[in-house]
């Protein structure tokens, strides 16, 4: 274990010496305004895969480059303007507007002839379900890709709160029994995207559905004027380079947020952060979409050659372990921002 520290810091001296060969830009944000310095570690905590499949819509929606799409994403698309498409939050016995719900992880799609009463125990079973008082969010606390299959909360949930769902498909599949389908009283059955205290070893099937790869940067309502964004690996001088040793593509590069020139979709980056709205950038919440799952962990490993520079842990540990692990300062997303306000 010592041997494998010592060589984590070797590595990370050779940035300096190497970069000098590679085409290494330092980060420089001497006279902006609106600076900031994320840890890859640090990613949002507000947005959630509505179900585990998903994941696959996200990769072809984010990656793509031809407007075709599959027949599997128009087939599970999210139909957003129709009743039946509700956003439940937990709340308290005292909220005027609460209606009792439960809510399971994995909510099956609902029977012609309605979910049997299994569905219906009001157990408090951690990863499998919740019940409890809800109050249904309006659409300004939120926004969804219905096509990738996400929700970005625009405000901040209580990390012990559960959040959840009902929808229909475009391929005509219905998840949850919401407030239009029951009557007076009677109990809701949603979907769960967010349960209490979501953590890898207590509740791993729901840790699956809270997303790892998006970030919220501290300015909202962000402009495309005077914008910059990189990222870059810290070496033990504490500066910031944009290369990783041995290797030419900016990390940037790697991570793919810098592949395209302008808007036409062919691999040609221009050193400058991939500008595409609902894509790579929500400008209202000033969130940052990577277009990948793991991208510090494997995905990176698709360019990087050196293993140990891969931070696999961001995925699979919860934020405390991680933030004081030794690569917690190995990358960091920085730049500088316009606001609209």
């Amino acid at each position: 274990m010592l041997a494998r520290k010592i060589f984590v810091i070797f590595v990370l001296f050779l940035v300096t010496l190497i970069g000098c060969n590679e085409s290494v830009t330092t980060f420089n944000s001497s006279g902006q305004n609106n600076v900031f310095s994320i840890p890859a570690w640090d990613y949002s905590d507000n947005h959630y895969f509505i179900d585990t499949l998903y994941k696959r819509s996200f990769l072809i929606i984010m990656n793509d480059s031809t407007g075709l799409i599959p027949q599997f994403v128009l087939d599970n698309k999210i139909r957003t303007g129709l009743p039946s498409f509700q956003v439940w939050v937990q709340c308290d016995n005292t909220h005027p507007n609460k209606k009792t719900a439960v809510a399971w992880i994995y909510l099956p799609e609902r029977p012609i002839n309605g979910y049997d009463t299994s569905f219906k125990r009001i157990d408090a079973i951690p990863d499998t379900c919740f019940y409890g008082f809800f109050r249904e969010l309006i659409p300004s606390e939120y926004y969804i890709n219905p096509l990738a299959g996400f929700i970005g909360l625009k405000i901040n949930v209580p990390e012990n709160y559960c959040v959840a769902v009902t929808y229909e498909t475009y391929g005509g599949k219905k998840y949850g029994k919401g407030k239009y389908d029951v009557a007076g009283n009677e109990m809701m059955i949603l979907k769960t995207i967010k349960c209490s205290n979501q953590t890898p070893d207590a509740t791993p099937r729901a840790w699956e559905l809270k997303m790892k790869n998006v970030y919220r940067l501290p300015y909202y309502q962000i402009s495309n004027t005077n914008f910059k964004l990189d990222v870059f690996l810290q070496n033990n001088n504490y500066s910031y380079q944009s290369n990783i040793p041995g290797h030419k593509l900016t990390l940037s590069q790697m991570l793919l947020i810098d592949r395209y020139t302008g808007g036409i979709k062919i691999w040609n980056p221009d050193g400058l952060f991939d500008w595409i709205e609902g894509r790579t950038i929500i400008p209202e919440t000033g969130d940052i979409i990577f277009p990948t799952l793991y991208p510090f962990g494997d995905d990176l490993g698709k360019f990087a050659s050196d293993s140990i520079l891969l931070f696999r842990e961001i995925y699979s540990r919860r934020k405390s372990v991680v933030s004081i692990s030794i690569q917690s300062n190995y990358y960091h997303i920085r730049g500088y921002v316009d606001t609209l306000k």
